[in-house]
């Protein structure tokens, strides 16, 4: 049939197998054009009726080009024979509505029978696609026993998305809503995977995802996983459970390229976890790349977890050039390995070539990186003058085999003015094999202010800091407490750096030397006003090797003690502690108590003298 028309018949025969417009009782009706509609069989919409004689499932019906039919009748005769319908190149007309018919008793009459069937495929060597089924409207289960329609099209749908999990385009389903969701304006879309919900989100769009199913996993994309270039996505989780997406092979789940900018965060309570292939499946790469002019933002409910990357940075987000902003989540149980020369720092967070990390709550826990030399940065790895700012959060329970159990700075700039980098427990403590249990600063600066507190951090050298030569800490406020250091520097350890500590409190720290702070050869360490390195039980002391001193570079406030000054052996019982300019030293020297190590045990030595 290429053209013309055929309605407006009728019947009221009682046979289900009866019909008012065309039935194709054997062979094929093929329509390249013209209309079948508007005929009746009783009550019902019956313009086409496709019979069934031979043994295995068949095609009645084949359109093409602008054919139009209204309602036609699949029937279904045994337990593998039925008719179908056939998509041929070129289709741009419509079924109004394919109903479905049991005509032999003995079958179960309700519409289970026909799920999984597959209702319409392809003729003449064409590949049916969305566009194709999208024409074609699901319509109801007729009974073999009288006219009664039983709503197929609430309970059913027929496949019309590739990427949908439970079969082939054109097989009828029970109803499921597809497990994403995305809202852009007022338009509202369903998903089955989250590649094809991303590839729906046009340039310059912005767009909410919700992710409505559980076990969502991104897999055969390659190293890069989800590109997000020119586009805004927020991703939560919806419908009433935590959700999670999982990395399903060897790469990344998201990279954000230029004005790509991705939020995940929870929702209404729940969570939304991004999850690696977990520990001992060893993978190249980052869970989240944020390259230049991308951003990444971090909110409440959200987890980066179970990624582990060996030769490479970053176990959990990888920033190069970008910028990553947490304002909470977490970020746990990640890790680097260094193979060779190749990466092993940042186990949940590596920041290059001028990125910006901007932690501003949440949680960084039970990361790690590893590696036999070199590496480092349990927690954070800051480096290529990249800059980090931690204004609130928790970074603790991180560990390194090598250096900066916490935060390992190579280059760049960290500012501090809140949160806490360390545990208050055996559990939650940083750790670092060899120095800078809480913070290892390579080059670069750092400035501690506010309510920031560096504790419960350890190593065998900097138990919460180590400076290396070179480096300049400024300390503007700030705590840093209860570090344990096994060899030298519990609080600090300054190796031929400048440390000028302004104000804030350097309180029960504990090591073999410098329980405090350990000045080592070459260092330069500050102090004046409101700042305190706590005279207390434990060795928090102040510990100067031969030469070292004290530049008190203000008065200090307050009438208490600002410190305790271990020194070496002294040649001849004169040495040099303190310096400054003006009357600073004659005006606060008195505010330090001191040991020697060359005094009688429990003797509290003589004041040695001071420049004039």
């Amino acid at each position: 049939m290429e053209g013309g028309e055929i309605s407006g018949n009728s019947t009221t025969a009682t046979s289900n197998n009866s019909n008012a417009g065309v039935t194709v009782s054997d062979g094929i009706l093929k329509m390249s054009g013209g209309s079948i509609t508007g005929n009746m069989h009783d009550t019902v919409p019956a313009d086409v009726y496709l019979a069934i004689t031979a043994a295995t499932p068949v095609n009645r019906l084949s359109l093409s080009g602008n054919a139009t039919v209204g309602a036609v009748k699949l029937n279904a005769s045994n337990t593998s024979n039925y008719s179908r319908v056939s998509i041929g190149a070129g289709f741009i007309g419509n079924i109004t509505a394919l109903n479905l018919l049991v005509t032999n008793a003995d079958l179960p009459t309700g519409i289970g029978w026909w799920n999984g069937k597959d209702i319409i495929n392809g003729s003449d060597a064409h590949t049916i696609t969305t566009t194709d089924i999208q024409k074609i409207n699901l319509g109801d289960f007729i009974t073999n026993l009288n006219n009664s329609l039983q709503g197929v099209n609430v309970t059913h749908e027929i496949i019309y998305d590739i990427n949908d999990p439970r079969g082939s385009l054109g097989k009828l389903v029970e109803k499921q809503i597809p497990p994403v969701r995305v809202d852009v304006g007022a338009t509202t879309t369903h998903y089955w995977t989250l590649p094809s919900a991303f590839n729906q989100i046009l340039p310059t769009q912005t767009a909410t995802v919700t992710i409505l199913g559980d076990g969502l996993t991104i897999s055969g994309l390659g190293a890069t996983g989800i590109n997000i270039v020119d586009k805004t996505v927020t991703i939560r989780p919806g419908g009433g459970s935590n959700r999670e997406i999982l990395l399903g092979n060897n790469g990344r789940l998201f990279s954000l390229g230029t004005d790509g900018k991705l939020t995940l965060e929870g929702s209404g309570g729940r969570t939304l976890t991004l999850r690696g292939q977990g520990a001992g499946v060893e993978n190249i790469q980052t869970l989240i790349y944020v390259a230049s002019d991308g951003e990444l933002i971090l909110n409440e409910g959200a987890i980066l977890s179970d990624n582990v990357r060996s030769a490479g940075h970053a176990g959990g987000v990888y920033v190069f050039g970008g910028k990553f902003v947490m304002n909470g989540g977490e970020i746990r149980d990640n890790t680097t390995i260094r193979v060779g020369t190749a990466g092993g720092s940042g186990g949940a967070v590596g920041v290059e070539v001028g990125g910006e990390f901007i932690m501003k709550g949440g949680l960084i826990e039970g990361n790690q990186a590893i590696g036999d030399s070199g590496g480092g940065g349990g927690g954070v790895y800051i480096t290529g003058e990249s800059t980090m700012e931690m204004i609130d959060g928790i970074i603790q329970g991180n560990s390194t085999t090598a250096i900066g159990g916490g935060v390992y700075l190579w280059s760049g700039d960290f500012t501090m003015s809140g949160g806490r980098i360390g545990g208050d427990t055996t559990e939650t403590t940083n750790t670092a094999n060899s120095m800078g249990g809480g913070v290892y600063i390579q080059n670069g600066s750092i400035e501690l202010s506010g309510t920031a507190e560096i504790s419960g951090n350890t190593a065998n050298i900097g138990g919460g800091l180590l400076l290396s030569p070179g480096v300049a800490l400024t300390m503007n406020g700030a705590s840093i407490k209860n570090n344990i250091a096994t060899v030298s520097g519990g609080g600090v350890q300054i190796n031929s750096a400048t440390f000028s500590m302004n104000n804030g409190i350097i309180e029960n720290n504990a090591a073999l030397n410098g329980g405090g702070v350990y000045i080592n050869t070459g260092a330069t360490f500050s102090m004046g006003g409101g700042a305190r390195v706590t005279v207390s039980s434990t060795n928090n002391d102040i510990y100067l090797l031969t030469g070292q001193t004290v530049n008190i570079t203000a008065n200090f406030s307050g009438a208490d003690l600002v410190g305790r000054i271990r020194e070496p052996i002294p040649t001849d019982n004169i040495i040099t502690l303190f310096t400054g300019t003006g009357t600073l030293v004659q005006d606060n020297y008195l505010r330090f108590q001191i040991y020697g190590t060359g005094y009688g045990s429990g003797e509290e030595p003589p004041i040695p003298p001071f420049p004039p």
